[in-house]
């Protein structure tokens, strides 16, 4: 990916915010991990400290959403534990960011 990651992982997010049917909304959850992924492939000049906050931000914000859809128990089991790991990759993902951010942007 390039600077359109930010881009990017907002639209995805907004669809995550907005989805209200499960398979749907694991689908754009997926779809965001695999965004947050794509950082660590970028440069340093692809993507700037700024954009890296608001990933990190869009982040919380789909964890926040995974948390309440699990927290209603409305989605059949199976796709709950999907959810929840969901999380656990979204976690992942943004530590994969900090070690990119490390590597990169040293102070």
């Amino acid at each position: 990916m390039t600077s359109r990651t930010p881009a990017t992982a907002i639209d995805i997010a907004q669809t995550v915010f907005d989805t209200k049917l499960g398979r749907q909304f694991h689908r754009a959850v997926r779809e965001f991990v695999h965004v947050l992924r794509t950082v660590s492939d970028c440069g340093p000049a692809e993507i700037s400290g700024g954009a890296i906050q608001v990933l990190r931000h869009l982040a919380e914000r789909v964890i926040e959403q995974i948390e309440h859809r699990l927290e209603s128990s409305k989605d059949r089991p199976s796709l709950q534990q999907e959810l929840a790991t969901a999380v656990y990759d979204i976690r992942s993902a943004l530590e994969e960011i900090d070690q990119w951010q490390r590597q990169w942007h040293k102070p």
